[in-house]
């Protein structure tokens, strides 16, 4: 039966935990098919904030309007799901009202400040 269970299960995560938690009542084991911590480590490029590496086609950015400030992320995308974080940050001003000076602030983080370089 538990054979069974288990052949029913195959390729399903969910599936798989549900049966190890439930059927045989143990906790499951989690499997890392991630990359190695030194390979990533060789995968790193050193570049300046607000610089879009080359191999940036796209740059997205992403702002979380709070009560008192701006959250943002700006990323820069190549090919291949290759990604980049340009800029991750907040600024602190009231987003009440438009011509507060964290408004301009923004415009210029967004619009004025990018580098582009190629290598």
């Amino acid at each position: 039966m538990q054979a069974e269970n288990r052949f029913n299960t195959k390729g399903d995560e969910s599936g798989r935990i549900v049966f190890q938690n439930s059927k045989l009542g143990k906790p499951y084991q989690y499997t890392s098919d991630g990359l190695e911590i030194n390979i990533l480590q060789d995968k790193v490029l050193d570049y300046f904030e607000m610089e879009v590496p080359n191999g940036g086609l796209l740059i997205t950015a992403g702002i979380d309007v709070q009560h008192d400030r701006f959250a943002i992320v700006i990323r820069a995308w190549g090919t291949g799901e290759d990604s980049w974080l340009i800029f991750w940050g907040e600024m602190i001003g009231n987003v009440t009202d438009k011509e507060y000076s964290v408004y301009t602030s923004l415009e210029n983080k967004i619009f004025h400040q990018l580098n582009i370089f190629r290598v």
